[in-house]
């Protein structure tokens, strides 16, 4: 049987009709290195907005979660960078630490074909020793990017040169808006760049005030507005799941994880993040998942930032099945290979689901988000959604249908790699077929290979580590 392969909503595919990235006129070196990086033509939000930010206009630019919001302000960057000058010269504000860190990835990628020695980028975030960017800004640095509190101190005390800056970036810029210490942060910064500067700001969602504020730092501001109420979660099957009542607690967290193992024993599921309230319950979860035969690691705030890194290393790396997250990163973070998406916990408003569940469907793909709640959550969970674009939720059903959610996955490396993480057997469960369920079409004859006898142990797999291997320390 043919395996399918990864198909995009027309919300990524449709567009003004360009075919190619080739169509908006970028050099050479930016065409084979968005090429290398896996991006064949530009989305709609790239179709409308590389041109103006390459004009050196003043944007705001709202598009729905991953659909390439940060090649718009990579390519922008690399053309008007000036390699001879050592200097910063484009700065990039991100929320959070995760998201900083995945930027300047994007901008490595994006200007891998610049000729050597190439475009320098430094990312500068808390949880780090200060030190480290201090010597690090003693090199050249043609980019900066990190987050508010750390790029506000390396101004301030002058570590961080800022008068060659001609371009600065707010991503997930409502974010940094919405919080007083986030906007004084930006402010600041905002203030200490030269008056002659063009201003992006990306998000997913702008509330009014955040427009307003924004477009305050900016010239002569325009808008690319790309994020429609009927698609912002087009792509995603969204249900919920009621759980009997356990008990408040632990007891009720036991019984929802029961209930998510069920589910993640019957889907076919690539790799998954499961989302909760605190983190001595990610902790936990991550624990009960290894114990399980999922591999799993979890992130919280109050983690090491070298844990954090590890674990989301693991996670692209395909070293992981499963992600345990307090909120950290239900914004922003690109994990491509989601296809499911679980609540334990009520998430805190309506714009903390659309940003959970959209974890998955990430640039126009295909996945399933289910939250648990009991019987006496479920009214609460339907007032949450209200006004929330794109929130349609129904009841699990018995059965999924593979067609919301599954996909081929693209390399031999890939699959092999899949293979490695599936459970040698079933959770809960002695029949064959039910174990033969659980693995995904064409990963049959490499499962087979790995799982030759009895089921391997676990002992290894301990919550912070679990399939995380240790950093390497210079």
């Amino acid at each position: 049987m043919a395996v399918p392969e990864r198909q995009r909503t027309a919300d990524v595919l449709s567009g003004g009709g360009m075919r190619s990235f080739t169509e908006l006129l970028l050099p050479q070196h930016l065409l084979l290195a968005l090429r290398e990086a896996g991006f064949e033509r530009p989305s709609p939000v790239q179709e409308a907005a590389v041109p103006l930010a390459r004009s050196g206009a003043d944007l705001v630019v709202q598009a729905k979660s991953g659909t390439g919001k940060t090649i718009v302000f990579g390519i922008a960057a690399v053309e008007l960078l000036r390699l001879d000058l050592p200097s910063p010269q484009v700065l990039v504000v991100a929320p959070t630490r995760e998201i900083a860190l995945q930027v300047g990835e994007v901008m490595s990628a994006v200007s891998a074909r610049l000729p050597a020695p190439g475009l320098a980028i430094g990312t500068f975030i808390g949880g780090l020793p200060t030190e480290e960017d201090v010597r690090r800004l003693r090199r050249p640095c043609h980019v900066a990017v990190g987050t508010p509190g750390r790029l506000c101190a390396l101004v301030e005390n002058r570590a961080l040169p800022v008068r060659d800056v001609r371009l600065l970036v707010l991503d997930e810029a409502d974010n940094l808006w919405a919080a007083d210490a986030f906007r004084k942060d930006v402010l600041r910064l905002a203030g200490a760049l030269p008056k002659q500067k063009q201003v992006l700001a990306m998000s997913a969602t702008f509330s009014a005030s955040a427009l307003a504020g924004v477009e305050q730092l900016m010239r002569r501001p325009q808008r690319v507005l790309l994020a429609p109420d009927h698609v912002s979660l087009l792509g995603v099957r969204q249900y919920y799941s009621v759980v009997p009542e356990a008990g408040s607690g632990q007891v009720q967290l036991e019984a929802k994880a029961r209930a998510f193992l069920a589910l993640a024993g019957a889907l076919s599921f690539t790799q998954a993040v499961l989302f909760c309230a605190r983190q001595h319950e990610a902790a936990w979860l991550a624990q009960r998942l290894c114990n399980a035969g999922f591999p799993a690691a979890f992130l919280a705030g109050a983690r090491s930032q070298v844990e954090r890194m590890d674990a989301l290393d693991a996670v692209r790396e395909f070293r992981l099945r499963v992600i345990v997250a307090t909120d950290l990163i239900a914004r922003g973070v690109d994990l491509e290979r989601v296809n499911l998406v679980a609540n334990l916990d009520l998430p805190p408003s309506g714009e903390s689901y659309a940003h959970r569940v959209g974890r998955t469907g990430r640039f126009g793909t295909r996945g399933v988000a289910v939250t648990f709640v009991t019987a006496a959550e479920l009214p609460a969970l339907h007032r949450l959604l209200v006004g929330v674009p794109g929130a349609q939720v129904e009841e699990l059903p018995a059965e999924v249908p593979k067609e919301a959610y599954y996909y081929a996955l693209p390399n031999e490396d890939e699959r092999a790699a899949l293979a490695a993480l599936l459970p040698a057997d079933a959770i809960g469960s002695s029949s064959r077929r039910r174990r033969w369920a659980m693995i995904p079409p064409g990963i049959h004859s490499v499962w087979r290979a790995l799982h030759p006898g009895p089921r391997r142990s676990l002992r290894a797999l301990a919550p912070p580590t679990c399939g995380v291997r240790a950093r390497q320390q210079s």
